[in-house]
């Protein structure tokens, strides 16, 4: 997939069911900012909505967010990191 300059976000973003169960938890607020700079790194890497595990520091994402994306199930683990 060709790289892109920008990326779709839903206008319902902040009203959606896993994005409230983000917030709810200690530290939701940061995973959501990695979850949207996850979103630009994909699009512009041309990744497909993955996101490779070692990519996480240079979305400004740490273990601990990866987690809590995955535990309200707005990312996916798959072989080699994420999918979004």
């Amino acid at each position: 997939m060709a790289e892109l300059s920008w990326v779709r976000i839903d206008s319902a973003l902040a009203s959606n069911h896993k994005v409230l169960a983000l917030l709810s938890e200690k530290g939701g607020d940061h995973a959501l900012n990695v979850y949207i700079f996850a979103l630009g790194h994909s699009g512009r890497q041309g990744l497909d909505g993955f996101i490779p595990e070692i990519a996480l520091g240079l979305i400004h994402g740490r273990k601990r967010d990866a987690d809590l994306l995955l535990q309200v199930g707005m990312w996916r683990q798959i072989p080699g990191g994420y999918e979004v």
